[in-house]
């Protein structure tokens, strides 16, 4: 593998999935790849700190980038490589591709720089997709290296003193409170059914701007007392969460044309826990979820199509456990992070 730095804006202590993303397969990979990250201010304002960045890679002797965050840092990689015959390589997300194309400086930009990175890495077909739609270029070479579970069963305590423990049986939402992860449908969604199971909560743990208008939606459906939004848990305590839900619920949309899921990377941990998931069509959770398989996706704006998905896995517990023990086997075999880092290892090599 060719000595390799990773440049990013995201990377531990900063928290998220694509932070998550990066420390794993970094882990994945082994000591041949490096981490320049925005602890020490390199990337703001980018362009000042191009003569720096060089110097930087010239002292570790690196032979390829790897770009974290396409704007702004792959403005910079293009820069050098063109000035230092450096090649780079892109990671593209989601909303990194399609959030700037709304200011055509930007797509310009976005082109001249996928065009001329020796690869484009992403996540899911529907990302994919979306690179494309930007690029048709046939020449294009994009590989799919999608993230791999974060929260696993070894982390499951020994001993449990959930904030759950009294809420059971309950369903399960877990990610940040934004629009476009569903929840707002699926707490309507769950309003329709509510009264056929007496017993069953709903809890959603994240933190993010959209729960003030979650909070709304909850008092308006009179779901105070079954709907609860928990905002922080640790890593042992979401595991315990996933491992004693019934399942996962995520109906994810795309909004305004450009803000969509990705992928799901909570998809892989309730998976792992041999937990389905109810996901949305409009995203990359078909990359994640195999249809009637493994979970069931939704049109995530259809709030009845979630209501009959909700009703179809708490009627049918043997086939909610079906799919879970089918998401389970899909995870181990395909979204393991060692096999991410082998991938890496070999795209970067050929």
């Amino acid at each position: 593998m060719k000595r390799t730095a990773l440049i990013t804006l995201e990377y531990p202590p900063i928290v998220g999935g694509v932070a998550n993303y990066y420390a794993n397969i970094v882990s994945a990979v082994g000591e041949d790849l490096i981490v320049i990250d925005n602890a020490s201010g390199l990337f703001v304002p980018w362009w000042r700190s191009i003569k720096r960045l060089m110097r930087i890679l010239k002292q570790k002797n690196i032979e390829h980038v790897l770009v974290g965050q396409i704007l702004p840092l792959g403005t910079a990689a293009a820069i050098i490589s063109k000035m230092k015959d450096m090649p780079y390589t892109v990671f593209v997300h989601g909303m990194d591709i399609t959030v700037p194309q709304k200011y055509w400086r930007k797509r310009v930009l976005l082109r001249w720089i996928l065009r001329n990175a020796e690869a484009v890495i992403t996540i899911s077909d529907y990302t994919e997709k979306k690179i494309r739609e930007l690029v048709p270029d046939a020449s294009l070479q994009i590989t799919q290296i999608p993230p791999g579970a974060h929260v696993t069963p070894e982390m499951l305590p020994q001993e449990t003193h959930s904030q759950l423990t009294d809420k059971k049986p309950y369903i399960l939402s877990v990610g940040r409170l934004v629009k476009r992860k569903g929840f707002d449908n699926s707490i309507k969604a769950f309003a329709e059914i509510a009264d056929s199971y007496p017993d069953l909560q709903y809890i959603i743990t994240g933190k993010g701007a959209y729960k003030s208008e979650l909070e709304k939606i909850i008092i308006e459906y009179h779901l105070q007392q079954r709907v609860h939004i928990v905002e922080s848990m640790a890593d042992a305590e979401l595991a315990d969460a996933y491992s004693n839900c019934e399942f996962h619920v995520m109906p994810a949309r795309t909004i305004g044309g450009v803000d969509f899921e990705g992928f799901g990377i909570t998809v892989l941990e309730a998976g792992l826990f041999g937990k389905p998931t109810i996901g949305g069509l409009d995203s990359g959770m078909t990359s994640s979820i195999i249809d009637k398989e493994t979970g069931l996706l939704v049109d995530g704006a259809s709030i009845s199509e979630i209501s009959m998905a909700l009703q179809h896995l708490l009627a049918d517990s043997n086939y909610a456990a079906q799919l879970g023990g089918a998401a389970k086997q899909f995870v181990e075999a395909e979204h393991i992070w060692l096999a991410k880092g082998k991938a890496l290892r070999e795209l970067i090599s050929d």
